[in-house]
């Protein structure tokens, strides 16, 4: 009876402690794995893509976000810089380099640069159709997600989105009633700053939902509507459709 006892109330310490555990981290089964870096790298280091020692793509992190460098300067999406920084990731299948033939892998390779670290991105692997990557002296087995997005071109990294949610707008301090129309604009591209030779046509207050105000300016090059952003290197085209909807063609 004793003997019973005991057992019970160990069982019971036991369901109590692995219920606790649980209830502490709710995902202990399904958490992922920790990403290990194959270098320390900064939070936002300077990132570099070179296809036999020509620079391809350069990108900075330059005030509050990731920006495209070379080969012009235009705003990009955070998620595709973090698919290059994933480059970084150690994976689970990964040989030191004398382990395969690494000259066949990384014929005519494309590299990553974080800094002063350089990552080759090789070949796929048939089975898996992982690619290969050689950093650090070791060949890493990762997801196929940089070749993919140089294949899309500059288009893939740049981020036409110039708004989120607008509650009010107002031209040379003159109010306007369709701050709707201005909210989640995304332009048809971008263009230099340089390539802006004339003085802005209006200055364009917009209000956004946290009450945080932004300061565009419109230009009229060459008759087509550019906005721009106080301080940046860069403005956003407009379509003819979107500078009628947003009141602007009276001022081009």
């Amino acid at each position: 009876m004793v003997n019973r006892m005991l057992s019970n109330k160990v069982v019971a310490v036991v369901a109590v402690a692995l219920f606790a555990f649980i209830l502490l981290d709710g995902r202990a089964y399904n958490r992922n794995p920790d990403r290990v870096g194959i270098h320390t790298l900064p939070a936002t280091p300077d990132i570099k893509i070179k296809k036999d020692d020509e620079l391809i793509l350069a990108f900075s992190h330059l005030g509050n976000r990731w920006h495209l460098t070379e080969p012009f300067i235009a705003p990009v999406r955070q998620s595709r810089v973090e698919a290059l920084l994933a480059t970084n990731i150690v994976t689970a299948r990964n040989y030191d380099v004398d382990e395969i033939n690494s000259d066949d892998l990384f014929r005519d390779s494309v590299s990553v640069e974080f800094g002063e670290h350089v990552y080759r991105i090789g070949q796929l692997e048939p089975v898996s159709q992982l690619r290969y990557v050689l950093a650090n002296n070791r060949v890493y087995l990762q997801a196929d997600t940089v070749i993919p997005l140089l294949h899309a071109g500059q288009s893939a990294f740049v981020d036409l989105t110039m708004t989120r949610k607008v509650t009010g707008v107002t031209i040379n301090q003159q109010e306007l009633d369709n701050a709707d129309q201005w909210s989640n604009l995304k332009s048809l591209g971008v263009i230099a700053q340089e390539n802006i030779a004339n003085d802005p046509v209006a200055r364009i207050a917009l209000t956004s939902a946290n009450n945080q105000r932004q300061d565009l300016y419109l230009h009229s090059v060459d008759g087509v509507a550019v906005l721009s952003f106080s301080g940046e290197k860069y403005g956003f085209l407009l379509s003819d459709e979107q500078a009628r909807t947003l009141n602007l063609i009276d001022y081009l």
